[in-house]
């Protein structure tokens, strides 16, 4: 359900703070009751898209120890005029081979950076994955 990934993370890491982004108001909604239900005092939710890591680091700071991300196809985008300044130490995010982008420009981004990268494509849908990089 929406917000599930957000409610087990905020419990295990409850001395983190958690940023959750929802631009669609019907699952904006049920974000906020999931959180508000199960008392993540830890999460402070935006009804928002991200456009960049830079606008995330706004309410972040430049620092961020893990990002998860799912923004169904928009990655390219988030990623693609990352501050240098920004420091990102863990990213988990879906990623989608859209509109003649491809999981490898996102794979440059992170190795031109140093980070460790492994992907996992979905072997069910083409096109369709998972990426981790790590410091």
């Amino acid at each position: 359900a929406i917000g599930d990934w957000t409610v087990k993370t905020a419990r295990k890491y409850s001395k983190s703070n958690l940023y959750a982004y929802e631009q669609d108001n019907k699952y904006f909604n049920i974000l906020k009751e999931n959180v508000v239900l199960n008392n993540c005092l830890n999460v402070s939710y935006y009804k928002s898209s991200v456009k960049s890591i830079n606008e995330i680091a706004k309410y972040t700071g430049s620092i961020i120890d893990f990002l998860k991300i799912d923004c169904e196809g928009a990655e390219y985008d988030i990623f693609s005029n990352w501050d240098k300044k920004i420091l990102i130490k863990k990213v988990v995010m879906e990623y989608h081979e859209i509109d003649n982008k491809k999981v490898t420009e996102l794979v440059n981004i992170f190795i031109k950076r140093k980070y460790k990268i492994r992907t996992f494509p979905n072997r069910g849908v083409v096109g369709l994955g998972f990426l981790t990089a790590e410091l």
